[in-house]
């Protein structure tokens, strides 16, 4: 039901924006969606998500053609029980339905009043344990100021929290997750649309250590970019990014970031809720085997590779994605997963022809993706314990190669993650 209205509000956004779609498509899914709200009022009692998804149901209904006005006004009387955003779009609900709705009013009264401020601005948090929704800081934020801008665009609230989003994407200039992306735009743009910044009017310059880097006019549709060389900065005394504009109208955004290159070999380990280390063993090796950091390059030569994953919480959407030294390649391309308990000791590997040998897990994975460079396992469900990924590798060239770190992460909390050690494989 969350996925099917979804869905009905992009096709509702693509059509607002021109593109032609069936009234068929609108009418049966609202429908559908009409015959799922029921369910969940036909409940004896409802937790936070179930309350949470209905309000975002019963918001994507009243955007495509009418909410219903029995389940919105229950919905109110829930209003405490509702996450930020739940609260925000109820707001947007109300608001649409009878515009000037003093309920409506209340609901952003609130959430203004429990804004948390930080000096990167401010921002909004859901409850983490309501993981059948999304609910980072990120995507709770941004569906809150995408309400708030529609409400009372000049409130100094708007620009801190547009602050803190902007402040919170990474070094390519996006956020963590796909769905943090899709409606951190959403917000950014309606501020941009209630604030007249599409009519931007003034030129800005950018200087670094008193050397011309950007001298331009504003375009809110563009862009502009520059970088600067490593030995542009000073080591011994502070640097100074200047940033001036003239008068005029619209506000000016700009993003600075340092990349810095680390030989692989001394990137440290690193566990923020997930643990991964990665062995290479001599792949003929039976019992008692040790690790190896190298391989000779011979006829028949094989390596094989443990990724060993250790979660101390069961964990949704999990990604396992692994380097292999430049001088090989992989070999097997199936899946050999095993699941152990936290304190395991051993390594169990899978074998197709005994499927259960080693233990229960194993077929939560989904086949890896294989490229000429890595290779990916994710997962939509994993329970807390120890998981094992294994594959083999063929040494195809002689030298020394640097290994990126295997990482492992939530897909929509990427905060929640870890790394292996980088290191040397040597092929002899």
């Amino acid at each position: 039901d969350y996925l099917s209205a979804y869905v009905l509000y992009g096709l509702w956004r693509a059509n607002q924006a021109g593109v032609y779609i069936d009234e068929t498509v609108f009418s049966s899914a609202r429908e559908y969606l009409q015959t799922a709200s029921l369910t969940y009022l036909n409940e004896a009692s409802l937790e936070t998500w179930q309350k949470d998804r209905l309000t975002f149901i019963q918001y994507v209904m009243q955007m495509t053609g009418g909410a219903d006005a029995v389940m919105v006004d229950q919905l109110d009387v829930w209003r405490e029980g509702l996450s930020p955003w739940a609260q925000a779009l109820l707001a947007l609900t109300l608001e649409d339905r009878t515009p000037g709705d003093a309920r409506a009013q209340s609901l952003m009264a609130n959430l203004e009043a429990n804004a948390q401020r930080s000096a990167s601005g401010a921002h909004w948090e859901s409850d983490a344990s309501q993981w059948r929704n999304p609910g980072t800081p990120n995507y709770t934020t941004a569906t809150v100021l995408y309400a708030l801008a529609q409400f009372d665009a000049a409130t100094p609230l708007v620009h801190d929290a547009t602050r803190y989003l902007v402040a919170h994407r990474n070094v390519h200039g996006y956020w963590p997750s796909t769905y943090e992306n899709v409606w951190g735009m959403l917000a950014l743009t309606e501020v941009a649309r209630s604030g007249n910044e599409l009519n931007a009017n003034f030129t800005y310059t950018a200087n670094l250590n008193g050397s011309a880097l950007l001298n331009e006019q504003a375009n809110p549709l563009v862009t502009n970019t520059t970088a600067a060389t490593l030995d542009s900065l000073q080591l011994s005394l502070p640097n100074a990014l200047t940033l001036s504009r003239t008068e005029g109208d619209g506000r000016l955004y700009y993003r600075a970031a340092l990349f810095v290159d680390r030989a692989a070999e001394s990137a440290p380990a690193l566990n923020r809720g997930m643990e991964v280390t990665r062995i290479y063993y001599d792949a003929y090796c039976e019992s008692d085997c040790q690790p190896v950091n190298g391989v000779e390059l011979t006829s028949g030569a094989q390596v094989r590779v443990e990724v060993t994953l250790t979660l101390p919480e069961d964990s949704y959407y999990v990604l396992v994605e692994d380097a292999i030294p430049a001088g090989t390649e992989i070999l097997d391309q199936s899946l050999k997963t095993a699941q152990q308990g936290v304190d395991a000791t051993e390594i169990e590997v899978y074998d197709p022809a005994d499927p259960f040998a080693d233990g229960w897990g194993w077929w939560l994975f989904r086949a890896p993706e294989i490229g000429d460079e890595n290779i990916l396992w994710s997962a939509d469900y994993l329970p807390a314990g120890t998981y094992v990924l294994s594959y083999t590798l063929l040494p195809q060239q002689a030298g020394e190669y640097r290994v990126l770190p295997t990482r492992a992460w939530q897909n929509f909390f990427p905060e929640v993650q870890g790394t292996s050690a980088g290191e040397i494989f040597v092929v002899r």
